[in-house]
């Protein structure tokens, strides 16, 4: 092939990187449906979507927003609630186990905000040994959970960095609900 014609030049570049192209295509397509429902104010449709697609990226791109619901104690109208928390700890506990730092982080940040944000509930679930009739039924599994991946969240305070660094703060949370 002459690379000196820019027909050629064109096509090759075309050619090495539709591959590439055809990625950022089908991410646009999940990040605009995942935008469909966040508008919408469906989060269970969100989640489910989440789920279904399996894509850690896009999770990674969507967790940021559901926590931040979740700090503003779901004020802004988009209600992230303890059983949706529970449909999303496996993809978390994934996430955990990730070479990419942005996915552990992310994690890790979700993780302390849901365990923030229901700390006395958790807490409380802890000494009485069962939960209160008035609280959620996926309290007890959020518990379970959280304490079940103890383990993973102490080898990452090992870690130097904002993981570590993040790890530790979740992991400190924890200690105190066991």
């Amino acid at each position: 092939m002459d690379y000196s014609k820019p027909d050629s030049a064109c096509l090759l570049i075309t050619e090495n990187h539709q591959k590439m192209i055809d990625i950022l295509e089908s991410r646009k397509i999940k990040l605009n449906a995942a935008l469909s429902f966040w508008k919408n104010e469906d989060i269970q449709q969100l989640v489910t979507f989440l789920l279904r697609t399996n894509d850690d990226s896009l999770f990674v791109d969507v967790i940021p927003h559901l926590a931040s619901s979740i700090r503003e104690n779901n004020a802004i109208g988009k209600k992230v609630t303890l059983g949706i928390c529970v449909e999303l700890l496996p993809v978390l506990q994934r996430l955990l186990k990730t070479k990419f730092e942005d996915y552990v982080v992310a994690s890790l940040d979700f993780m302390r905000i849901m365990s923030q944000n229901w700390y006395m509930e958790l807490r409380e679930l802890k000494q009485k040994g069962e939960g209160d009739k008035n609280h959620s039924m996926s309290l007890p599994q959020i518990y379970l959970e959280l304490i079940n991946m103890q383990g993973i969240i102490k080898k990452l305070c090992r870690r130097t960095g904002k993981i570590g660094d993040k790890a530790k703060v979740l992991f400190d949370i924890l200690e105190q609900l066991t």
